[in-house]
C-alpha cells in the first residue's frame, strides 16, 4: 500500500493535472483518477508538550539500548 502524500506531492499533481488538462471536465475526470479530488487530510495531531508515558520512553531509547548493550567481542 502507498504512503498518502504530502502536502507538497498533492499540489505538485494538481498543478501538473491543470497545465495538461484540456478542459474544466477532462481536469475534473483527471484528478478524480488519482484521488486528488478529496479534501486534504487533515495534518497530524501535534502532541501537546509535557510528559513522555512510559511506551513511548521506551520506543524512544529502545535503539539505543540494543546499540549499548553489544559488546565489543560480539562482533568477531
Amino acid at each position: 500500500m502507498l504512503a498518502e502524500p504530502t502536502p507538497e506531492e498533492r499540489s505538485r499533481a494538481v498543478r501538473v493535472v491543470q497545465r495538461y488538462a484540456n478542459d474544466s471536465h477532462d481536469e475534473a475526470e483527471r484528478k478524480a483518477m488519482l484521488g486528488l479530488d478529496q479534501a486534504e487530510p487533515a495534518p497530524p495531531r501535534r502532541r501537546p508538550h509535557g510528559a513522555l508515558t512510559t511506551a513511548e520512553l521506551h520506543d524512544m531509547l529502545a535503539p539505543f539500548a540494543a546499540e549499548c548493550g553489544r559488546r565489543p567481542d560480539d562482533a568477531r
